[in-house]
């Protein structure tokens, strides 16, 4: 679908349209772009910073997309509809990134490192709220992903000293090591 010198990677589908989200470092730092995925397709850019934009994931009806970029100095959350403005949801408090859309639309998990370097899993209310912390281990927890009625959250964990799935309910509670 792309072909193009620079490099093109993180591809994520948009629901239902045959749109395609990647990132690509074409004018030089890394950017959103959007493609349908067809042959004659021109790929778009979505997002114009100088700093890095990375992890596209489309929300639920496939109308706007959350990223992670470093714009601010460390890396937030930031959501754009295609053809407005970028908005930040999340002000660091160190970097937050990998986000991942509920089924419905009105909640984004993500990943933080915080300052002393741990990973946990956070959660936000889409359209304002503060983000809750939904794992709480020194271990690093990363890579959200919803279950398809939103009430569960599947994760990726080197708690038990290997790289491991792991799911918890949607609040954060009853976290247990699926992989074994």
């Amino acid at each position: 679908v792309t072909s193009h010198e620079a490099p093109d990677y993180s591809p994520a589908w948009a629901p239902e349209s045959g749109w395609l989200a990647f990132v690509s470092k074409r004018r030089g730092n890394a950017d959103i772009y959007v493609i349908q995925a067809s042959e004659s397709a021109v790929a778009e850019s979505v997002t114009k910073s100088r700093k890095d934009d990375v992890d596209p994931a489309w929300s639920p009806r496939g109308i706007t997309i959350a990223f992670a970029s470093d714009r601010a100095g460390s890396y937030d959350i930031w959501v754009v509809a295609l053809g407005k403005t970028e908005r930040r949801v999340t002000r660091g408090f160190g970097s937050d990134f990998e986000p991942a859309w509920s089924p419905d639309g009105r909640k984004l998990a993500f990943t933080r490192r915080s300052r002393d370097g741990n990973y946990d899993i956070y959660s936000l209310e889409f359209g304002g709220g503060r983000a809750r912390r939904l794992t709480n281990d020194p271990a690093e927890d990363s890579q959200p992903t919803w279950s398809p009625d939103g009430k569960q959250i599947a994760f990726v964990s080197d708690r038990g000293g290997n790289y491991d799935i792991w799911l918890m309910n949607a609040n954060g509670t009853g976290q247990k090591n699926f992989s074994n």
